[in-house]
């Protein structure tokens, strides 16, 4: 129906969940390159372990997407995993 019809798609670096610092400055970043072309930005990002601030435990990956402001939303999914595959299919796998 056109819903993943979409003028880019940007990539952060692999493996930032382990530079959380980076992370978040890429994000940002990418998200407002993405505001310039489009008003509706999609983030895929996991939420629980994809990005895990030890300086600041309180801060989560939806709090970034928060701050982006209105048009940004995050695919809900507690892992980048459970985005290509639900926890059952996984355990399945398993």
């Amino acid at each position: 129906d056109g819903f993943l019809n979409t003028p880019q798609i940007l990539y952060t670096v692999p493996g930032l969940h382990q530079e959380v610092k980076e992370l978040e400055i890429q994000l940002v970043k990418l998200v407002h390159k993405a505001k310039e072309v489009c008003d509706k930005v999609i983030v895929v990002y996991g939420g629980k372990f994809c990005y895990v601030n030890v300086d600041e435990p309180l801060r989560r990956m939806q709090t970034i997407v928060e701050e982006l402001g209105e048009g940004v939303v995050r695919i809900e999914a507690t892992h980048c995993m459970d985005m290509l595959a639900s926890e059952s299919e996984r355990q399945q796998i398993a």
